[in-house]
């Protein structure tokens, strides 16, 4: 948080919420001027273990940021270069599993006219609150999607427990009706002609 401090004002601001498939890899891009504080903030919502890979990468394809088998983050740098930075989401160890990725990006610009040693106090702390209210909206943003998620899981778990146990009482009287069978075949006399 205090890299942000120094935050004059956001330029852009993006938010998205993707289907990554299994196996796969989804990238997006986002331009960025040297000198911009990058960040980006992501969740998995659903998917599996809610894990992902992220990489990111600079205009110039050097690697940023590689993260493996995150469920959340906030990742912040300067751009170096001006371009398009690439961010990536890889689900390529899941062989079955499709995940869902909310994330939000945030490109911003340092102010050259005022430092963070000329803000008096007021303008301090007001950053600070922003930062901390634009990163609690994000969180909960991200809490309110995995609340929908087990909401929908904890509403069809007595359903799938129905059919299961319908299963296992179909199996069960299966079962019985071999072993009845099985056992008279095994008591009859053959009549040999």
């Amino acid at each position: 948080m205090r890299a942000l401090m120094g935050l004059w004002y956001l330029q852009l601001c993006n938010s998205f919420t993707v289907l990554v498939p299994h196996g796969s890899e989804s990238c997006f891009m986002e331009e960025a001027q040297r000198g911009d504080a990058v960040l980006l903030s992501f969740g998995v919502q659903a998917g599996g273990k809610l894990d992902i890979d992220v990489k990111i990468y600079a205009p110039d394809m050097k690697l940023v940021y590689k993260g493996t088998r995150e469920n959340e983050n906030d990742i912040q740098f300067v751009a170096t270069t001006s371009g398009m930075y690439r961010v990536c989401f890889e689900n390529k160890m899941s062989t079955i599993t499709n995940k869902v990725v909310s994330f939000h990006t945030y490109v911003g610009k340092f102010s050259s006219t005022v430092g963070v040693s000329q803000l008096d106090p007021i303008h301090k702390a007001i950053d600070l609150l922003q930062d901390g209210v634009s990163g609690l909206n994000d969180h909960q943003a991200y809490m309110h999607s995995r609340l929908d998620h087990h909401e929908k899981m904890i509403l069809s778990t007595p359903k799938r427990f129905w059919w299961c146990h319908l299963l296992n009482l179909a199996v069960l009287f299966l079962v019985g009706i071999f072993q009845v069978l099985w056992l008279r075949r095994g008591f009859e006399r053959k009549r040999i002609w």
